[in-house]
């Protein structure tokens, strides 16, 4: 996601937007470890 933002900021120029993206992706990418931990504890 993070490589796709920076695609999407090259060709855009809109950098406010990758910024979004990128805080996204990092929010996303704790959910996800936060998921698995969880996961893995239970199984």
């Amino acid at each position: 996601m993070m490589t796709m933002a920076d695609t999407y900021g090259r060709a855009t120029k809109y950098q406010d937007q990758v910024a979004e993206m990128k805080s996204f992706a990092k929010d996303f990418y704790k959910k996800f470890q936060t998921k698995q931990v969880e996961q893995n504890k239970a199984g």
